[in-house]
């Protein structure tokens, strides 16, 4: 029988460990201090492994079998989930793999610098492709919509996070955020001889982009969070949430598309393309 959230809630914990299954190898592990681990049981050289996600209720059903079906996905293709998992953790002590994944969010989702830091994994909704950045952290809730770009690089600095709240965690206290110099730095390296660059350059040049490919104006206003004035502003409450969402994407493309000609522009350096299948 297939698990749910109720399910799930009302485990109680045992004198030792033991499991319940869902499907296909994806199993919640009930510890005796009440503490409930995802795992995935598979047979990989013909041999019964294991390996685990993280804990629930902080790795939600749906991330869980999303996981389990990229686990089983990497097992057909001949790939051990067990020995991935483990370059993934030595990818994670080098931050560059992050900041490259920052850096090109900033640019398909033209948010703040900020923004992007400090982010919790609360805020993403992989189901919806959504991001609501929260009112307390702007002047008021900001919900944006998700190219399937940016929710592969979600998806992979979810891996890279671990078990922290944040989506970018800080190497010394994974309970803390990056700095916000960290980003800086990161831009430096790419040198990219451009004078007088900044971080929020990013923000003008996907607005100019987006002006120049003939997008709605509020509707861009509204994805970067800005104040539209005057009595127009005051009446016009509309969210033009699937026109952004489309918006978003056909920019996501564009910028692969620059990536993948190997054009000589600063995004070419942030690393591959996340194609849309």
């Amino acid at each position: 029988m297939a698990l749910s959230d109720t399910k799930l809630r009302t485990l109680a914990p045992r004198n030792r460990p033991w499991q319940l299954a869902d499907h296909d190898g994806l199993v919640i592990e009930v510890l005796p201090t009440g503490r409930k681990i995802w795992r995935f049981r598979y047979r990989f050289d013909n041999k019964s492994q294991q390996i685990t996600l993280g804990e629930y209720p902080a790795f939600s059903l749906a991330e869980a079998r999303l996981w389990r079906e990229k686990c089983r996905s990497l097992v057909a293709h001949g790939i051990n989930p067990a020995q991935k998992k483990q370059e993934e953790k030595l990818k994670q002590k080098d931050p560059t793999a992050r900041q490259t994944l920052a850096l090109h969010l900033l640019i398909i989702c033209m948010v703040r610098k900020s923004d992007l830091i400090e982010a919790t994994w609360s805020e993403v909704n992989f189901n919806s492709l959504e991001w609501r950045i929260p009112g307390e952290r702007m002047k008021m809730d900001n919900l944006l919509p998700l190219s399937k770009q940016a929710l592969a690089m979600f998806e992979e600095l979810k891996f890279l996070a671990g078990d922290s709240p944040y989506v970018f965690p800080s190497r010394n206290d994974h309970r803390r955020p990056i700095s916000k110099t960290t980003l800086n730095c990161a831009v430096r390296t790419l040198d990219l001889n451009v004078r007088d660059f900044v971080i929020h350059d990013f923000r003008r040049t996907a607005s100019t982009l987006l002006h120049e490919q003939g997008y709605n104006s509020d509707w861009i206003e509204k994805y970067l969070a800005h104040k539209i004035g005057g009595v127009h502003g005051v009446y016009n409450r509309a969210e033009y949430l699937n026109q952004r969402r489309e918006m978003l994407q056909s920019c996501a493309n564009f910028i692969d598309a620059q990536i993948e000609e190997g054009r000589k522009v600063a995004i070419g350096k942030f690393g591959k393309a996340y194609e849309v299948k």
